[in-house]
């Protein structure tokens, strides 16, 4: 197998290095936080489904004769309980577009659960959010386009 080498000396060492803090304080600079009422409706939704989904298996493993299991199926069932604690966007350098994909930084909890952190994948567009995949914290600093 054949190695790369690159041999960067004097000027074109320079603009590379200018070249690489310039590409990385704009990467730093389209990390933030939001307070998005859409997006954080949107959050919602998804964690009420995941809630959901907890309850679910919760009732199918759960001793009905059992009075303290009723009280934490009904505080699984309990939407109001679900915590966000913050979002951050990663939205992508070189899109100029009105439609985005856009990589959000979670942390949350769910009732009767510790807190997690989070990385969801939504497609923002004219002003409202959807929900595609979960994703990886790469995607979250590397979302380029």
């Amino acid at each position: 197998m054949a190695e790369m080498q690159f041999d960067l000396k004097g000027p074109q060492g320079i603009i590379a290095i200018v070249a690489v803090v310039i590409i990385g304080l704009l990467r730093l600079g389209t990390l933030n936080s939001s307070h998005d009422p859409k997006l954080h409706d949107a959050i919602k939704t998804e964690l009420r489904n995941e809630l959901g989904n907890n309850l679910g298996k919760a009732l199918a493993n759960m001793d009905s004769r059992d009075p303290d299991a009723l009280k934490r199926a009904a505080a699984l069932a309990n939407g109001d309980g679900i915590e966000i604690y913050s979002t951050k966007l990663s939205k992508p350098l070189l899109s100029w577009s009105s439609s985005q994909k856009v990589v959000v930084k979670l942390s949350y909890s769910l009732p009767e659960q510790p807190r997690r952190q989070e990385y969801w994948s939504f497609n923002h567009s004219f002003g409202s959010w959807s929900y595609v995949r979960e994703t990886t914290v790469v995607s979250y600093y590397l979302n380029l386009i």
